[in-house]
């Protein structure tokens, strides 16, 4: 992220892990950034219900911050 304040910190349960998004202040041109962090890395594969608890603990914190955003799930 970056030395500055973030806008929304939010953590969730994904199975046996925690992911963390972190989503920055608004720039000069309304742009943000956002980064996720899992607890214990990046898992190497997610199970259908892992897949839905990170999707839905995702959207929801998308959605506290009350913005759009275009996600890409490669």
């Amino acid at each position: 992220m970056s030395a500055f304040a973030p806008a929304l910190v939010r953590s969730w349960r994904v199975g046996k892990r925690t992911a963390t998004l972190t989503v920055s202040q608004a720039g000069p041109n309304g742009e943000r950034s956002a980064l996720i962090e899992w607890d214990g890395g990046v898992p190497p594969k997610l199970s259908a219900a892992e897949l839905n608890e990170y999707r839905r603990g995702r959207d929801a914190a998308f959605k506290a911050l009350g913005v759009s955003a275009l996600i890409i799930e490669v």
